[in-house]
């Protein structure tokens, strides 16, 4: 059976330390979709955590215009405490009117935000989560906070969250219990390395909650793929995971 594939997580820009042999161009990416067969996907881009995120974010839209067709936006977002951002109602209706369907958070790193604060995050998730946005976190750490991630969850039930880059095997004990509690927790298929670990996912939570992710270009895209497409679970499981789950959270944002 021949999968769609939709790449929640992919990556133009460079970063620090970039390897040469790593694509950041959108010709570079829409190539490497299509030697796989990858049709569609949502981007972000490099210098929204480690220079401006507005600047960014412009820049994003600027180099996926002509793509729009295949690639589509994802802006990096925070608070609108440091004036880089607006407040969030502001922001999101901005997104929207963009058609910018799913935001990122990055925490624990230089360049964005330094920790999680909820009376800092308020108004902006409050926003997201009244138009069902995705927000994807990526927590640059050695473990995510797991509090903080569950605070959000039951704090802005109606908000989808998108944990990417869970890759340590050890930090399935703890992002189990946020599957099995919160239907509005999603996990990334981004660099995880449980073995079998995408089937006893399916196993324990049923696919709905795993979203396809290849975190390009860190990672490869095949390697990802290989996963999914592979993966000893029905084929409408496997297709769910690989686009069907992404496109659901998607058609629910409003506006």
């Amino acid at each position: 059976m021949r999968f769609e594939f939709f790449d929640a997580n992919a990556r133009i820009g460079s970063v620090p330390n970039h390897n040469p042999r790593q694509g950041t161009t959108v010709d570079e990416l829409l190539r490497e979709m299509d030697r796989f067969g990858v049709g569609e996907a949502v981007v972000w881009h490099a210098w929204c955590n480690r220079w401006d995120i507005a600047l960014g974010n412009d820049e994003l839209m600027r180099r996926l215009e002509p793509h729009r067709d295949r690639l589509h936006p994802a802006w990096v977002v925070m608070h609108e405490h440091t004036r880089q951002m607006p407040p969030g109602p502001e922001l999101v209706a901005r997104m929207l009117d963009q058609g910018v369907r799913l935001a990122r958070l990055f925490f624990s790193i230089w360049g964005s935000s330094q920790e999680y604060m909820p009376w800092a995050y308020e108004e902006l998730l409050g926003a997201l989560a009244q138009v069902r946005m995705p927000l994807m976190i990526e927590w640059e750490s050695h473990q995510p906070a797991w509090n903080d991630l569950a605070g959000i969850c039951a704090t802005y039930p109606s908000l989808p969250i998108i944990l990417t880059h869970a890759k340590l095997t050890q930090w399935e004990r703890d992002w189990f219990p946020l599957l099995a509690k919160f239907p509005n927790f999603h996990v990334g298929t981004a660099g995880y390395q449980g073995w079998r670990g995408l089937e006893g996912l399916c196993r324990h939570f049923g696919p709905r909650q795993i979203i396809f992710g290849t975190r390009y270009p860190t990672y490869q895209v095949g390697q990802t793929m290989s996963m999914v497409a592979r993966a000893l679970r029905p084929p409408e499981e496997r297709q769910m995971i690989a686009a069907g789950n992404l496109r659901a959270l998607l058609a629910e944002v409003a506006g």
